[in-house]
């Protein structure tokens, strides 16, 4: 029994370090990520108007595509784009900020054109916040 305590500690020892490194980490590159729904970005926003409990149970923490027209850009925290997405006749919509660790197809956006973007959903205070955005072809 003492011959085999090292042994189960150093097994014990692996399988933490494995969990603690590689367990349950995100993917690095989101374009490689599966995503949970599809919608437009007035639907989502729509959803978080109506039953803002709902949409949080539904949404937050997912993966999505959300399609869209681009209404504002602007440069996030992270030094990459921020798109604010139309959600039709409010000032608030869906705000995007594209993920740094991702390879992007591009860094340059321009008002009213139409994106898709795999993201996700992490926030809803006025506008519906997504992060680790990229742009997926439509």
């Amino acid at each position: 029994m003492k011959k085999s305590l090292p042994l189960l500690a150093l097994l014990l020892i692996a399988v933490a370090t494995y969990f603690l490194f590689f367990g349950d980490s995100p993917p690095s590159d989101m374009r490689h990520t599966k995503s949970d729904l599809s919608l437009t970005a007035i639907e989502l926003y729509a959803d978080f108007r109506e039953d803002e409990a709902a949409a949080n149970e539904k949404f937050l923490n997912k993966t999505l595509v959300v399609h869209g027209e681009v209404i504002d850009v602007k440069t996030g925290k992270n030094g990459m784009p921020r798109l604010k997405l139309f959600s039709k006749g409010t000032s608030f919509g869906v705000q995007c900020l594209m993920d740094k660790e991702s390879k992007q197809a591009r860094m340059e956006y321009h008002l009213g054109e139409i994106v898709k973007l795999k993201c996700i959903c992490m926030d809803y205070y006025n506008d519906v916040e997504l992060t680790n955005c990229v742009e997926v072809k439509k």
